[in-house]
Order: C-alpha cells, then sequence, then structure tokens
C-alpha cells in the first residue's frame, strides 16, 4: 500500500511538473503576443484572440497544477497516517511478541510444575498407605491391650479372696 500510495505520489509530482512547464511556456507565449501586439496592425485582432485563448490554456494549465497539488497534499496526508498506523501496529506486534516469549517462559515452568505435582501425588499415595497400615496396627494393638486388660482383670477377680 505505501509503495503504491509512493507511485501514485510521483505521478502527481511528474504531472504537476508538466503543468508547471506547460503555464510557464503559455505565460511566454503570451508574453511574445503581447509585445507584437503593442506594435499595432492588422493583425492585432487575431492575435487578441489567440492571446484570449493562451490565457484560458494557462488559467487551465494553473488550476491543473494547483489540483495536482491537492492531489499530492492529499496522498501525503494519507501516507503520513498510514504510516502512523504502521507505527502503532508495529509496537502493537512487538508488544504481543514480547507476551507470547513471556507466556511461553510460564508454559515451560507450568509443565515443571505438573511434574513435581504428579511426583508428590505419588509421594501422598505412598505416605498415605503407610498412615493407614500404621493405623491398623495401632488399631489392632489398642484391641490386643483392652483383650490383655480383660484377661488381667479376670485372672485378678479369680485369684483375689472375696471380702465379706
Amino acid at each position: 500500500l505505501r509503495g503504491q500510495m509512493k507511485g501514485e505520489k510521483e505521478a502527481l509530482s511528474r504531472r504537476l511538473e508538466q503543468c508547471v512547464q506547460m503555464a510557464e511556456e503559455l505565460r511566454g507565449e503570451k508574453e511574445a503576443l503581447v509585445r507584437s501586439l503593442q506594435g499595432g496592425g492588422a493583425v492585432e485582432e487575431t492575435l487578441k484572440g489567440e492571446v484570449e485563448a493562451m490565457s484560458l490554456r494557462a488559467s487551465g494549465a494553473e488550476k491543473a497544477r494547483d489540483d495536482a497539488r491537492g492531489e499530492v497534499d492529499a496522498l501525503s496526508a494519507n501516507l503520513r497516517a498510514l504510516e502512523g498506523e504502521r507505527d502503532a501496529l508495529a509496537e502493537e506486534l512487538g508488544y504481543a511478541t514480547t507476551l507470547r516469549q513471556k507466556l511461553e517462559r510460564e508454559a515451560a515452568g507450568v509443565a515443571e510444575l505438573r511434574k513435581r505435582m504428579q511426583e508428590l501425588e505419588v509421594e501422598q499415595e505412598h505416605a498415605l498407605e503407610l498412615l493407614g497400615d500404621r493405623e491398623e496396627e495401632i488399631d489392632d494393638l489398642k484391641a490386643t491391650v483392652q483383650e490383655q486388660k480383660l484377661v488381667f482383670q479376670q485372672a485378678l477377680l479369680t485369684h483375689t479372696p472375696a471380702t465379706a
């Protein structure tokens, strides 16, 4: 788009130069005719008509030149706006690239954290199994102690003399 705008600007600049050159040529012809008219004569009326025609052509060339300048100015303004937009997009692209790189680094960290979490889950399962085994042993020992207490109490009751 920028290349196209630049090409159009160059074409309009060439057209503007042509219009300026044509206007200068017409001005020169007009001045030459005016000088010849000042000498007077029968040709005066014919030359006046040609001078007027040249004046009109010169006015048209000047208008075309002014129009071309206006187009060049409009294209230049459009080019500046597009360059500003391009710069803003380039800045946004830089930000997005930086953000993407940061997220990629974080994603790599997340993978490491997942691996560590799985390792910890395995360790937790083993710890829970051991805890369950220990609790089972404790329950068994409590039951054994309770049984021993009952046996001991019964042995005491059967071996102690009754006091009346």
